[in-house]
């Protein structure tokens, strides 16, 4: 008769408190400070509606502002390039103008509509209508540089350097214009010719000659040129902003005039082809927008261009966002302390409330939460304070329930013990004790003390069933089993390998001898000699791994199968099941002891041997 006892098993209270207790503890609310937290969330809305609100309105305001602004600034800049086109148009017209003064001097006409008929007469035209030439050449205008009348002969006078029209002037086209209309044409500027250390720009104007007395008839062409000092005077005093330029183009697309703080990269080909006659536009050169106004200048044809960084007009207005912006950052924060203040007062019984459920969380059943506070607050303190009233019963309650139902498995688990310790195999102590009787009686008194001492370590593992022992205890019940198995059957052999292993390792008494019982029970018990039990015992990585191998019979597949779905199940056997201590009840004692991820394993071949793997944590 196989021995089987089971462990007594009394409800872990400590376990199943802190299990409740860490399910409890996922459904509290968070800390105040804690990124869910109601006052921050409430804060942070408002802190975002303030802010959002403020700086949407201040965009907005910003955009209007430099829309309204760009538009005003390039309004208030065309009016300037229109002034500034006004004031040129003028300059040119009273240059013009004076092609229009030998009509004031009879003399010069006189001598302009007739023949001379002698070198000296011819000297003496030429002395009068230069004379006339050198009084133009002291005008006020201090641009004037040369003066012609092209009419017999080239007449003409030189403030400084020399004259820049030739022999055949009658061949140039400036030339056919002026001889083709009764209005004064401008010729297209050209570099000075008589300046040779400089390229200072000539204006030069043309106007056909009539004869007072036959209008019809032409006396010739008066031509003036001048240096654009006069048209640089105007222009310079046009202000120019960082990154903007003032010019002057005439409509071959050459520069008459330029002050420009324009980035290199920017070609005068590009604003040429951007330009929109009298009106301004937006364009963007080398990745920035550019504002650019222009305006003709009608006698010549020429444009006056202004260009300017919309980031330097919209400069004020970016000023101004940048203050409101302030501004509304220092509103804002105004309203969110405001909004501090009264969330947290409005706020603050719940706060309460939270403090009081961490002292019921820390066990402490006798707080009560404040009912005198706001009405929601109030209800919500109230039912809560209920709750806690009920949950004091209820522990009441399940507190004497529990205690009855310790004590009844505790006293079942007693019984259960004492009929294990009882139900040792009686054939297997009275053989063993017959045994002993046959050694006395051969004389053999040394295998008689022997055999006494280690039926005597037997009998006080079975009475520690239930127990913790040490691994060198448990494998001393487990050899003195052996032991024991030897004096009856010479043919046992058996070997026990704990090299390297802690033998002060802890773990449930008669773990390891009622597998060694089972394998000689079920294995070798078939065995006519040569019977042999190996118990191994090592680490593997976290584990202690102790092996009990026998050379038996082994197992057919189906009981194999049979009994590692039982090791499964834990072998949910009733307590009145009481047939001996097999490996389930070992399975489940470990388990319970160390948790699921270990336990026994068995392999078996049929004529094969069995292995019983037994499988602990290493600490």
């Amino acid at each position: 008769m196989k021995v089987r006892t089971l462990p007594l098993c009394i409800p872990n209270s400590s376990k199943k408190d802190k299990g409740v207790n860490q399910q409890y503890k996922r459904r509290q609310p968070k800390k105040i400070f804690a990124a869910n937290n109601m006052r921050r969330r409430l804060l942070l809305a408002v802190s975002l509606l303030v802010f959002m609100s403020a700086t949407a309105l201040s965009i907005i305001n910003y955009l209007r502002f430099a829309s309204n602004y760009t538009e005003q600034s390039a309004a208030n800049v065309q009016e300037l390039v229109e002034q500034v086109s006004m004031n040129v148009e003028n300059c040119l017209d009273g240059l013009g103008q004076l092609c229009l003064t030998p009509y004031y001097n009879s003399t010069v006409m006189a001598w302009l509509d007739c023949t001379p008929s002698s070198e000296q007469e011819a000297l003496e035209k030429r002395r009068e209508i230069e004379n006339y030439l050198q009084q133009v050449m002291i005008s006020p205008r201090k641009d004037i540089m040369r003066v012609y009348i092209l009419a017999d002969s080239i007449y003409s006078s030189a403030r400084t350097g020399r004259s820049g029209i030739t022999g055949a002037y009658y061949n140039e086209q400036w030339y056919h214009d002026a001889l083709s209309t009764s209005e004064y044409v401008f010729l297209p500027v050209t570099p000075d010719p008589g300046n040779t250390t400089s390229s200072r720009i000539v204006v030069s104007v043309a106007n056909q000659i009539y004869s007072l007395q036959d209008n019809k008839k032409s006396l010739g062409v008066i031509r003036i040129d001048a240096n654009y000092n006069s048209i640089k005077a105007i222009c310079d005093r046009v202000t120019v902003n960082e990154y903007g330029a003032l010019m002057i183009i005439d409509s071959n697309g050459n520069i008459v005039y330029i002050n420009s703080k324009l980035s290199p990269d920017i070609n005068i080909e590009q604003i040429h082809g951007a330009i929109q006659e009298n009106d301004f536009c937006v364009r963007k050169f080398s990745g920035t927008d550019y504002i650019i106004n222009s305006h003709s200048v009608a006698p010549v044809g020429w444009q006056i261009v202004a260009i300017n960084a919309k980031a330097e007009i919209t400069k004020e207005a970016q000023e101004t966002l940048l203050f409101n912006m302030i501004f509304a950052v220092v509103m804002a924060g105004i309203g969110v302390l405001i909004s501090v203040f009264f969330i947290s007062r409005s706020l603050s019984p719940l706060y309460d409330t939270i403090n009081v459920m961490e002292k019921v969380e820390a066990g402490d059943l006798n707080v009560r939460a404040n009912v005198k506070c706001t009405e929601e607050i109030a209800y919500l303190n109230g039912t809560f304070n209920r709750m806690l009233t009920k949950i004091q019963e209820m522990m009441l309650q399940e507190k004497q329930l529990t205690k009855e139902i310790y004590e009844a498995k505790y006293l079942q688990k007693e019984a259960q013990l004492e009929a294990l310790q009882r139900q040792i195999q009686p054939h297997f102590l009275f053989n063993t004790l017959g045994t002993i009787s046959i050694l006395a009686k051969c004389g053999r008194i040394s295998d008689v003390i022997q055999g006494i001492d280690q039926l005597a370590t037997l009998l006080r593992g079975v009475v520690n069933a239930g127990k913790e022992i040490s691994l060198e205890a448990e494998l001393k019940i487990t050899e003195s089993y052996l032991h024991l198995q030897q004096l009856r059957h010479d043919a046992l052999l058996y070997d026990i390998r704990a090299d390297g292993v802690d033998l002060n390792y802890p773990l449930p008494a008669l773990t390891i001898q009622p597998i060694v019982e089972n394998a000689i029970t079920h294995g070798c018990g078939v065995l006519s000699q040569n019977a042999f039990i190996q118990i191994d015992m090592w680490y593997e990585g976290n584990m202690l791994i102790i092996s009990v191998y026998d050379n038996g019979a082994g197992m057919d597949p189906q009981v194999l199968s049979q009994l590692q779905q039982r090791l499964k199940d834990e072998g949910q056997r009733s307590g009145a099941d009481l047939s001996g201590i097999g490996l389930v009840n070992i399975q489940a004692r470990i388990r319970h002891r160390f948790g699921s991820a270990y336990g026994i394993h068995v392999q078996s071949e049929a004529d094969g041997g069995t292995t019983v793997t037994l499988l602990l944590p290493r600490e």
